[in-house]
């Protein structure tokens, strides 16, 4: 393993505690909170913790991306400010869309043009086009799901993956956690439906999901930014 993956370890409660704890806190409040109190304090678009995580978490991701692109850590790594712009758009259209661009927290209107194309009524991209909303989804699944799980095992029985070039942009195994909840949280609530089950684990597992997904992407960049500062500090040396 290189140095920067032996030396750019993020926290332990980013990775680890704090995606089991919200993980069995959504399960505990799903089953004991009243199906009202559920929605109004996590499930609701307006004022769900939920919806605040989707919007919230990328727009600070966003800013992380954006101090790594302009800061002098960067410079020499052209793929890295590449990434880093990927990231930002990516990130501010998620918590954009999340958010229908404010919509959810100031409540004005939509267009009667606008709802005409849109198919909750909402001033969002996201529901006029699958293309914009299921596609880019599953690009972002695929992403989690390779990055996090594959990488990892991968990684374990073949330790060299970790020392090859393009290693340096590789998430960390640290991931696995975030990964594997994101896909347990829908592919429970799969399972139970196809063995006839009205049993849940979660309250809306594709919006569980999407916090994992967003959760994902702000621990690769705070793992950019630390190798990136790794790797400006053994140029310096």
């Amino acid at each position: 393993m290189n140095n920067f993956h032996r030396h750019c370890s993020l926290p332990s409660f980013l990775w680890l505690w704090a995606p089991l704890l919200v993980a069995v806190s959504l399960v505990f409040a799903f089953h004991l909170l009243s199906q009202d109190a559920y929605e109004t304090w996590i499930g609701s678009e307006e004022t769900g913790l939920l919806e605040g995580a989707h919007a919230v978490i990328p727009f600070v991701s966003a800013a992380f991306a954006l101090a790594l692109l302009i800061s002098k850590v960067s410079r020499h790594l052209p793929l890295l400010r590449v990434i880093c712009i990927v990231l930002i758009a990516g990130n501010i259209y998620i918590g954009g869309e999340e958010a229908s661009w404010g919509q959810h927290w100031f409540g004005w209107e939509t267009s009667d043009e606008w709802s005409a194309i849109n198919d909750q009524g909402e001033t969002n991209l996201h529901n006029t086009s699958s293309w914009l909303d299921q596609k880019p989804r599953a690009l972002l699944e695929i992403g989690v799901i390779v990055g996090g799980l594959v990488f990892p095992i991968v990684g374990y029985f073949y330790p060299a993956l970790w020392n090859w070039k393009l290693s340096f942009f590789y998430p960390s195994p640290q991931f696995f956690v975030t990964a594997l909840i994101a896909e347990f949280s829908k592919n429970s609530e799969r399972l139970l439906s196809a063995l006839g089950s009205d049993f849940r684990l979660f309250n809306r597992a594709s919006e569980v999901q999407e916090t994992y997904f967003v959760w994902f992407l702000l621990l690769y960049i705070l793992l950019m930014y630390c190798r990136a500062r790794r790797s400006h500090e053994g140029h310096q040396d």
